[in-house]
């Protein structure tokens, strides 16, 4: 009974994906994608968890192959709901030109000569950007690049790669196959630690998964597969050798070098043999940016400065709900610092995914982001092992993503609907706990 609705969801999730890929441009596809997205969720959470009760070797070939199906779907339409993919493909294309991405702005007249149709259609203006003519169809054309040095390695290697003219197709299939990767070191972890590898569903059917790597083709999925790479390594239930400390704290390095966000994951990571991780993860990050900063200097940081500042306005949503502006930000600081020194004392060495997990959401329901797609960190943790109920958080990120769709104009939305993830979250664990308390025994 579990394989045949674990089957039936799956088909759901394909009939989903298709959907929401295919949605197109009118104004009103971006409210269908959000209520599509929606449903897909729920579908999500029964699919998932019949797979979880189903034989295991049937779930793990539904897992791989399924993973990859959806992949696939989702990449039969260019990306829908994002255009990171369009800045992707240019700082490709800059480094190919023996260029340094960290130099100039994809508006710089210096770059004319890498110019084509795609990126700059001709004719486009966006004066909103200060561009009153040859407008690209990325966003923030008149700034440098933001994204670290794997990330450009990435960049590069996907446009070394690529047919001529092949467009946002081949950083969709790289996406995708990063995805399938993630869910190939789950079953590994998994089997290497007698685990139940069916939790890999959680990463393989994921919605978030299925949309931001194969169809919007973030590049978070390579961020990802370090992360679960580097906590293989790190978790493992022997005494740590000292290969793996350094094997994981160069995979989580690299990691951060890539999406910066991973970075949050040490204080879960460092119980044994911190000289050697902290090391290790230092020497990745440095020896990455070396090659950028010996021609560039420290404008390698690109435009990192000004997108804090532009996102500063929706970050502490749930804090401003109740504080004044005043108490907001050194509360933030507070909360954070006191849940990485809990993760640092209570975290288990063989289950870091466990703290891990919890310092990665309440970062999230601290800053309350407006991009969905930075939660592809946390549910790696969750297909690991951590508590499923977190995953109230990116379903509460992808709806303030889509807020500006909805038109609600209500101004404490973002901050309500990550409070509500929060009391959820906060509920199912207090039910959980006074659940597992041991009953006194009453002797008559």
């Amino acid at each position: 009974m579990a394989t045949a609705v674990s089957v039936l969801g799956f088909l759901g999730l394909v009939a989903l994906t298709w959907g929401i890929v295919h949605a197109g441009e009118r104004p009103e596809a971006s409210v269908s994608i959000l209520w599509q997205l929606t449903a897909m969720w729920a579908l999500f959470g029964v699919a998932a968890y019949a797979v979880l009760r189903s034989p295991k070797r049937v779930a793990i070939w539904l897992i791989l192959g399924g993973g990859a199906v959806l992949q696939v779907v989702a990449m039969t339409s260019p990306p829908q709901t994002s255009t990171d993919y369009y800045r992707y493909a240019w700082d490709g294309r800059v480094q190919s030109a023996g260029i340094n991405p960290y130099e100039h702005a994809p508006i710089d007249p210096v770059l004319a000569q890498l110019r084509d149709p795609w990126l700059f259609p001709e004719g486009r203006t966006c004066p909103q950007e200060g561009v009153t003519t040859d407008c690209p169809l990325m966003n923030r054309p008149t700034v440098k690049t933001i994204y670290p040095p794997v990330a450009q390695f990435y960049f590069l290697a996907v446009e070394t790669l690529s047919p001529s003219g092949s467009q946002a197709l081949p950083l969709q299939i790289a996406a995708g196959l990063m995805g399938v990767a993630v869910t190939g070191a789950l079953l590994l972890i998994a089997r290497a630690r007698g685990s139940d590898p069916r939790r890999a569903v959680l990463w393989s059917w994921c919605p978030l998964v299925v949309i931001e790597l194969g169809n919007n083709a973030h590049v978070d999925g390579v961020s990802a597969l370090l992360v679960v790479v580097g906590l293989g390594l790190l978790a493992r239930q022997a005494t740590l050798r000292t290969r793996d400390a350094i094997g994981g704290g160069i995979a989580l390095g690299l990691a951060t070098a890539t999406k910066l966000l991973p970075a949050v994951l040490m204080p879960s990571v460092i119980r044994r043999r911190p000289v050697a991780i902290i090391a290790s993860f230092i020497v990745a990050v440095v020896l990455v940016y070396l090659p950028y900063v010996w021609s560039q200097g420290l404008a390698v940081t690109g435009f990192l400065g000004g997108y804090a500042e532009e996102e500063a306005g929706g970050r502490f949503a749930v804090l401003k709900l109740a504080l004044p502006d005043g108490w907001v930000e050194p509360l933030a600081v507070l909360i954070l610092l006191a849940v990485a020194v809990w993760a640092l004392v209570y975290t288990d060495p063989v289950q870091p995914w466990l703290t891990g997990a919890v310092t990665v959401a309440v970062m999230f329901l601290v800053l309350t982001p407006s991009y969905q797609w930075y939660a592809l960190l946390l549910v790696p943790l969750l297909a690991l092992g951590a508590h499923a109920v977190w995953f109230a958080v990116p379903i509460a990120m992808t709806f303030v993503y889509f807020e500006p769709d909805l038109q609600t104009g209500f101004q404490p939305y973002r901050g309500l609907i990550y409070l509500a993830a929060a009391l959820l979250v906060a509920g199912v664990l207090l039910i959980q706990v006074r659940r597992q308390r041991p009953r006194p025994v009453v002797v008559s």
